[in-house]
């Protein structure tokens, strides 16, 4: 499954930092953990404080401290994300509202406090505690056993919130077959701007295995909970493998942030693991598999014994009474979905019970003294008397297993307890050779709860065996289960094994922080006994031991975990070093020509700042007055350039009809729609609150604060497809509601640009970073490359030692003029899918794809030209790729409040001038035809032609004492249509346009030295329009030529 949505945003947010975030980094995950700043985290100011104070707020409702890990701060820092753009968006007159996130987190991984946190964040998203009327929170899930936890786990949450909102807070606790029941339309949501409804979704990957008419329904019911403007879904699954193919391509747009069980084992939390094979499928032909269940208990039994070992001695560890989970054994697999059909067959998990039943009741006295500890008795016996198996009618299909009439130690549950205790007797697999009954059955009227399952989590519970499925699968978090047995996994499908082992793998940790003390994976479970040391004693207890009834059932186990068990992978970090370049006869050092390259950085200030704005009138003219409080004071400026400018045409080439007129005079007749223009006004308030702005407006030396009237009146244009008198109410509340978000956004926007213009950073030399402090350009790669098998693996370490990378990585060029090397190629480079077999590549901070590549090598090419070189003689070139994730080389943009990072920087510089370039070939994603490359919201289009890098390059010249010029250019790939050629034929209208506005095709390539030209993906390329190649063009552009 690709997962568009959380990729988009990892590199989106977290830039260089993205593969810090997805391996084990510790200094990393330290400082997401202890909120840092975003040059360590890439994490924004607005999300790390918005997340503190969720936090906090949810410790004052709970009454009970809770630390978030690294991993639940990035999934809510997305969310955010996410978020944010829909409040920008409003109500999405012309495209499709996003209102359904998903979250792939292992078990254990803690989805039950993100989900109590998305209630929160989801209460600040719609405005807070005063913004509904009705709140409809409703949690579901396809497993019916997680409901009674749901409810148990949530309602103190909402009872506090409650208390807090007069009680409009309605929440449903259900399974999902029970809201299938419903009758159509029940969920329909009243069309109020003030009642909201909450879906959340736990372990949906449940109800969407398999497909069928189950799947169907269970998405379907998705839809209509949530299908509603106010309406939004999160969703929780410990894995999305497996899910019907035909949502594969949904989910992947729907999944916000991917932390599974491969991540959540390499990061060190829960038990390490040992899948162990034992014998063959002996029990196939009519054998008892008497090394399986042996092996399994005496493994067991060792456990408990190191267990009350460690509770009773230090024994060198540092620790005492540290390991507060007594180990248990659980036999489980897949239960048999209809109660009428289970003991029907030799296949079925009824069968596999009786087998083990069998194996337990022919212990002989020597046998059970070895396995003792699991019976909770002593080496001198106290194990006396048959099997015996006792029913209590007044506890739902538990039965209870002792030795005669000693202490419960174990538990049968198989969905059906009458009918398995009444089949027990005399049943033939529970006889010995003469026709014996194997074990004892009895029925008692009472059984303490300290035996029942239901308290097993607790100290004092004497239970170590479980045995059946139901229960244990879904729905029980319990950090005691310690060895798996597997039963009846003939036909299991992987979400119930990912389910099994979940149950397993859980760890409450040492420090109660859920990680084991060895992080790295350990094959060898027998290793760790044969070494009696206090740590490997540790290490048996922190480790979970698979045991198989049959050899088959642990291939069918495996195949359902092979897409979540650790990989083969390889991690190699490669130093960068500043370059000497030879630029004509003289070499220069970075030293030396770097005090040639002026350049300006964006403010190391990653607060998002608290505005104070005020509208004055000075001869009529409006100009809007702000100010900023930080902790160091005030700053203040003025704003007098302001027109706002909306386009809610579904085509920007259909006719205009500019409504804003009359959306100012149905504001002042109040015809605006149904909804009161109080809602209106409220809402307008909610927005400044959400940008953390407070605006007013002054006239007679009394200032109020903004209304309606007062916005609608900085708009100049809203532009439809229709008239007014065409549009019905509704789409008139819409298009009112999405003219004030989007007029507060582009206000708030323009005055963050008016402030972030004076934190330009233009007196710093250009320098490389260093670890802890952050440069211009960056000082290492970190490389992690995956293989398909261990044999790939072991042939390519073999092949390429460390530090040693394969040649086809690094960008090889004649007389380099790139700043720094290497410069890598990524995986999508056919040299480098040539070079060697690997199954992903991932390279940190930013490699090269395969437009960036191309854009180097042509430079180089055109610039190796004697032509062109002797036409540019006067200019020495230097070129420099720029990373985002170090928030250095950037422009501030007057439409967004994020800084603009271009991928490259190249300077030509002569004596009396610097020409400072600005380039980025990956080009817009949204450039792809004539009009998205005429739309005035285009902001990296509109930055060439925009005064702001005028008013750069003056500053500039200011401080270097030599004149400079700045320059941008969009450079578009091959999957861009615009500005192609039609065979050998080019629009030259086209290109005369694009040029204007330095948007320009990686196609129009330049003529290497046999005249060959070639595109990105290395095919040939037609001739350059007027045979004229990109790269003139671009230098042309900037008046080098």
């Amino acid at each position: 499954m690709e997962l568009r949505l959380y990729h988009h945003l990892k590199r989106e947010l977290l830039g260089g930092l993205a593969p810090a975030s997805e391996r084990h980094d510790p200094a990393y995950q330290k400082a997401v953990e202890a909120y840092a700043a975003e040059a360590e985290t890439g994490i924004r100011k607005w999300s790390r404080e918005a997340i503190a104070d969720w936090l906090n707020h949810y410790n004052r409702l709970m009454s009970r401290p809770v630390r978030l890990r690294y991993y639940q701060i990035l999934a809510l820092y997305f969310t955010e994300q996410v978020l944010r753009e829909e409040r920008a968006a409003g109500v999405g007159l012309n495209g499709v509202q996003r209102n359904k996130l998903a979250y792939w987190m292992a078990t254990g991984s803690g989805k039950t406090l993100l989900m109590h946190l998305n209630i929160l964040q989801y209460i600040a998203h719609i405005g807070g505690m005063q913004a509904f009327d009705e709140l409809q929170i409703i949690l579901t899930t396809p497993g019916v056993n997680l409901i009674d936890q749901h409810r148990r786990e949530l309602t103190p949450l909402i009872d506090a919130l409650n208390r807090q909102c007069a009680n409009r807070i309605k929440l449903t606790v259900e399974s999902t077959g029970s809201l299938l029941n419903h009758e159509r339309g029940y969920f329909n949501l009243p069309p109020s701007s003030r009642v909201f409804r909450l879906v959340l979704v736990d372990e949906g990957h449940i109800g969407l295995a398999g497909g069928g008419k189950e799947a169907g329904a269970f998405k379907q019911l998705r839809h209509d909970l949530a299908d509603f403007p106010n309406a939004f879904l999160f969703e929780y699954s410990a894995t999305y493998h497996g899910i019907n193919d035909k949502y594969v391509d949904e989910y992947g747009d729907q999944i916000v942030y991917d932390y599974n069980y491969y991540r959540f084992f390499k990061d060190g939390y829960g038990k390490d693991y040992s899948l162990q094979k034992v014998a063959a499928d002996d029990i196939d032909k009519g054998q008892e598999a008497w090394a399986n269940f042996q092996t399994a208990f005496l493994t067991l039994a060792d456990k408990l014994a190191v267990y009350d070992e460690l509770r009773l001695k230090d024994d060198g560890l540092g620790f005492v009474s540290s390991f507060a989970d007594k180990p248990l054994i659980a036999f489980m697999g897949n239960t048999v979905e209809d109660k009428k059909k289970e003991g029907k067959g030799q296949d079925d998990e009824v069968s596999d019970i009786r087998k083990l039943l069998a194996y337990l009741a022919k212990l002989t006295p020597e046998q059970r003294r070895q396995l003792a500890p699991v019976f909770n008795g002593d080496a001198a016996g106290n194990l006396v008397g048959p099997l015996t198996l006792t029913r209590c009618a007044a506890v739902t299909d538990e039965i209870y297993l002792s030795w005669g009439d000693g202490a419960y130690w174990g538990i049968v549950n198989v969905g059906n307890g009458d009918k398995f205790f009444n089949d027990s007797e005399n049943h033939p697999e529970l006889l010995d050779a003469h026709k014996k009954p194997l074990v004892q059955l009895r029925k008692a009227a009472i059984v303490e709860r300290r035996f029942q399952f239901s308290d097993i989590d607790l100290p004092g519970s004497t239970i170590n065996v479980l045995v059946g499925s139901r229960k244990f699968a879904e729905g029980w978090n319990c950090y005691r289960v310690s060895v798996i047995g597997l039963i009846n996994l003939g036909s299991s499908k992987g979400n119930k094994i990912i389910q099994i082992f979940g149950r397993g793998v859980r760890l409450r940790g040492l420090k109660g922080d859920g990680k084991r003390r060895a992080i790295e994976h350990l094959a060898d479970y027998d290793a760790l006994v044969e070494e009696d040391t206090a740590k490997n004693r540790m290490r048996r207890l922190e480790t979970l031991n698979v045991f198989s009834l049959k050899a088959s059932y642990l291939e069918i186990f495996l195949k359902g975990l092979e897409q979540e068990l650790p990989r083969w992978i390889v991690e190699r970090r490669v130093a960068v070093e500043a370059q000497t370049l030879k630029l004509g006869k003289a070499a220069e050092s970075f030293e030396q020509y770097s005090k040639k390259l002026p350049i300006f950085k964006v403010g190391r200030d990653d607060s998002e700042p608290r505005l104070l704005a005020t509208q004055n009138f000075k001869d009529g003219k409006p100009a809007w007055h702000w100010a900023y409080f930080h902790t160091d004071g005030e700053e203040s400026g003025e704003l007098a350039r302001l027109n706002l400018r909306m386009d809610y045409r579904p085509d920007a080439a259909d006719e205009a009809v500019n409504l804003a007129e009359d959306l100012r005079q149905a504001v002042k007749q109040g015809k605006a729609g149904f909804l009161p223009l109080a809602d209106f006004q409220l809402r307008l308030e909610s927005l400044q609150k959400s940008r953390k702005m407070q605006l007013l407006v002054q006239k007679d030396r009394v200032a109020h604060p903004l209304t309606l009237d007062d916005l609608l009146g900085l708009v100049g244009e809203v532009l439809y497809s229709r008239a007014w008198a065409g549009l019905g109410f509704a789409l008139r509340e819409q298009l009112l509601a999405q003219t004030l978000s989007d007029a507060i956004a582009k206000l708030h926007h323009k005055l963050i640009y008016d402030l972030n213009k004076r934190r330009y950073r233009l007196d710093e030399p250009l320098r490389q970073s260093a670890d802890g402090d952050p440069g211009d350009f960056i000082s290492h790669y970190d490389l992690r490359i995956e293989f398909e098998k261990e044999a790939d693996k072991a042939k390519f370490e073999a092949a390429y030692p460390s530090p040693d990378l394969p040649a086809q990585l690094p960008l090889t060029l004649q007389e380099p003029r790139h700043i720094y090397a290497p410069l890598l190629k990524n995986g999508e480079d056919k040299e480098v899918k040539r070079g060697f077999t690997f199954k992903t590549l991932s390279i940190s901070p930013d490699a090269l794809n395969p437009g960036e590549r191309k854009f180097v090598q042509d430079l180089h090419v055109y610039l190796a030209n004697p032509v062109n070189l002797g036409r540019l003689r006067k200019f020495d070139f230097y070129l420099m790729r720029n990373v985002e994730s170090l928030r250095s080389v950037g422009v501030y943009l007057d439409s967004e409040t994020r800084a603009y990072y271009p991928d490259f920087v190249l300077w030509a510089v002569s004596d009396q001038k610097t020409h400072v370039m600005l380039v980025d070939p990956k080009g817009q994603s949204g450039i792809q035809n004539w009009q998205s490359l005429h739309d005035p919201y285009n902001a990296k289009v509109a930055l060439a032609t925009s005064p702001d890098l005028v008013e750069l390059a003056k500053r500039l010249a200011s401080i270097s004492g030599k004149a400079a010029k700045v320059d941008s250019f969009i450079l578009l790939r091959k999957t861009s249509p615009l500005g192609r050629a039609n065979g050998t034929h080019y629009d030259l209208a086209q290109v005369k346009d694009m040029q204007r506005r330095h948007v320009l095709h990686l196609d129009w390539a330049p003529a290497d030295e046999h005249g060959q030209r070639v595109d990105e993906e290395g095919n040939p390329a037609p001739a350059p329009p007027d045979q004229r190649c990109y790269v003139e063009r671009m230098l042309a552009c900037a008046g080098l030529l």
